[in-house]
């Protein structure tokens, strides 16, 4: 494990791809899912997964795709259980559209290029940054996927 920045209430960790998944309290069979669909790759694709493996955790899901050069990345999935915590729906939005509305900021998109160039694991948590909910605490477990195995073409989220 590697701690990336801590800026403000927020904290962004990265990890070896080959990490315990008992280090990911409450995402241990998500984890343990993803590990099983890599097999003997670095990461798996997202075609490796069916709607139906992915279903204990269907409302605490956020699937991105991501883009290279600029890098950008857009939120495919966002999960109910996510956008009644989060208070958005930011499905099908890009991160570069939300920085104005403080959703997204410089820092997280430099921790989550940096990531995906690398295909490191990540949790981040922090205070949520929407008005009415800046007293509510969210942590994400980010798996990397890969459609070229050299960086992340799209990002497997859960809410923990």
């Amino acid at each position: 494990m590697a701690l990336w920045k801590q800026k403000e209430d927020w904290t962004y960790e990265y990890f070896d791809l080959d990490e315990d998944v008992s280090t990911f309290i409450g995402a241990e069979s998500f984890v343990e899912l993803w590990n099983t669909k890599r097999g003997n790759r670095r990461v798996p694709r997202w075609s490796d997964y069916d709607w139906d493996d992915l279903f204990p955790w269907w409302g605490s899901l956020v699937v991105s795709d991501v883009f290279w050069e600029p890098y950008d990345y857009r939120y495919r999935l966002y999960g109910t259980n996510v956008v009644n915590k989060i208070g958005i729906d930011v499905t099908g939005k890009r991160a570069s559209e939300l920085i104005d509305i403080n959703y997204v900021d410089d820092t997280e998109m430099e921790f989550y290029e940096m990531v995906g160039r690398n295909l490191h694991i990540t949790k981040t948590s922090g205070l949520i940054r929407m008005p009415g909910r800046e007293h509510i605490k969210e942590t994400f477990v980010e798996l990397p996927l890969s459609d070229t195995g050299d960086r992340a073409t799209h990002g497997l989220a859960l809410l923990v």
